[in-house]
């Protein structure tokens, strides 16, 4: 099923070869989303098999980002499964000058991150998970997780998990909050392409007796980690 009225570039039937269809981030215009064209997108979760996203196979990236000075390291960590302890590949893409910060549109600059490290994978991942939020608020506010899912041609589920809460969280029913181990202190997960009550649930099986996920955990460490264990970008 797809979004009512959605348009989709040529590259979207990339995603059901494996491909990445990176030239739909190049096109600026189709990150600047609508109200309506979003309502309809959230609503519409496809290209999504839920019957295997718990204790089952399933191919999920992990991508988070680090900046130092003018450059950056985007760090993908690649799983077989939520549970998994351990990542079965790693991928690193350092990028000599990122984008600016620009308040408001932090996305302008993880996001181009997030893509060079992306290209590296020799197939598409079945989900990629992203260290911040797919949506800021119940109104239709984008996140980064919202803009690489249209970066990806809407075809690959995107899930945000992420450690601090923005201001009226509490009252935004896009947002689940999950508590691990002993912490009083929730992650906070939203998604798009895959229900977020089943992304929440699979936080939950997640490996690591902390609040923070094992496999989170690494790929923070990897990004932040100058001298790369795993494969480099050209």
């Amino acid at each position: 099923m797809k979004p009512e009225n959605a348009k989709y570039s040529k590259s979207q039937n990339n995603c059901q070869e494996g491909k990445v269809p990176y030239a739909i981030y190049n096109d600026s215009s189709r990150h600047e989303f609508g109200q309506q064209k979003l309502s309809r997108l959230r609503r519409t979760t496809f290209y999504c098999r839920l019957w295997r996203t718990v204790g089952s196979t399933v191919t999920i990236a992990f991508v988070d980002v680090d900046y130092k000075g003018a450059g950056a390291r985007a760090a993908c960590v690649l799983t077989e499964s939520w549970e998994a302890e351990s990542p079965t590949s790693t991928y690193v893409s350092d990028i000599a000058a990122a984008e600016p910060y620009e308040p408001g549109n932090f996305y302008r600059r993880e996001l181009p991150c997030i893509v060079s490290v992306l290209r590296m994978l020799p197939l598409l991942p079945e989900i990629v998970v992203v260290d911040g939020y797919v949506w800021l608020s119940s109104v239709d506010r984008p996140g980064l997780g919202a803009r690489l899912y249209e970066a990806l041609g809407r075809g690959t589920p995107v899930v945000g998990i992420a450690k601090t809460a923005f201001k009226g969280v509490e009252s935004c029913t896009d947002v689940i909050q999950v508590l691990r181990g002993t912490s009083r202190n929730p992650l906070f997960v939203t998604a798009v392409g895959i229900e977020t009550d089943v992304v929440a649930q699979c936080l939950r099986r997640m490996a690591g007796k902390h609040r923070i996920p094992e496999i989170l955990r690494i790929t923070d460490r990897l990004c932040r980690t100058r001298a790369s264990s795993g494969n480099n970008a050209p």
